[in-house]
């Protein structure tokens, strides 16, 4: 549920009227939802979501097709949706701290992506089809 402040705060910043922002970040800022308008902003390509309290992935963010960094790290996510593996230009991926133990099928689905960071996910192994991911450059696995 969305507190007072925290609605107070969205309107407050009136970010649906920056149409050409292109990075926004909200990291440690304990905020529990993300808003749907967000999903206006066609032109952002790095979104930071670290530290919070998000529990769910609106399909807003969906809209965000041109996004290249996307970070979610500890937030204590009930699902990761599968469509974020459907993001075509996604590069720079922090899931840091979402997934026990084992890692979803979409990941494989993106081919662009050259940095993800998966600390403490608590893996025990990559999947086979890991090596199809060509571009990655960057993979961090701290526990």
């Amino acid at each position: 549920m969305e507190s007072i402040f925290q609605k107070r705060f969205w309107e407050a910043l009136q970010i649906v009227r920056l149409k050409y922002l292109t990075g926004l970040s909200f990291e440690e800022n304990q905020l529990t939802i993300i808003p749907e308008f967000l999903g206006q902003l066609k032109c952002l390509e790095a979104l930071y979501f670290r530290e919070n309290k998000i529990k769910l992935i609106p399909d807003c963010l969906r809209e965000m097709t041109e996004l290249r960094t996307l970070s979610l790290a500890f937030n204590p996510i009930d699902s990761v949706p599968s469509w974020i593996g459907d993001f075509p230009f996604l590069e720079d991926l922090n899931l840091d701290g979402l997934f026990a133990g084992e890692l979803p099928d979409w990941l494989l689905k993106l081919h662009r992506l050259r940095e993800l960071k998966l600390n403490a996910c608590g893996l025990r192994s990559l999947p086979g089809a890991f090596v199809g991911l060509r571009g990655l450059r960057m993979l961090i696995l701290i526990e």
